[in-house]
């Protein structure tokens, strides 16, 4: 059974280590901009320019707001009762 174990895990290595390769290609693709918010002994935040949206334009001193999946799981579900509610209207009428 442990040798079996030890298989696995070589193979799940590989795989992994492959990925990161994928991954670490797809990060040089992306060209990060730096945020100048630093409060605090924190070094500044690095972001992709695909994360920001069109209409925030790059600055010195500008806060930028990212969406996080939070965020956007609430709006999921807020637009989703909402259409519920739009169903059970047009059923009941």
């Amino acid at each position: 059974m442990a040798s079996f174990k030890k298989r696995a895990n070589k193979k799940n290595a590989g795989r992994n280590i492959r990925e990161k390769k994928e991954w670490k290609d797809d990060e040089e693709e992306a060209e990060p901009v730096a945020l100048t918010t630093n409060r605090g002994a924190n070094p500044p935040t690095q972001v992709s320019s695909s994360l920001l949206s069109f209409d925030d334009e790059v600055g010195e001193g500008e806060e930028f707001k990212i969406k996080k999946s939070s965020l956007s799981k609430k709006l999921r579900r807020e637009r989703e009762l909402e259409e519920r509610k739009r169903q059970e209207e047009k059923l009941i009428k």
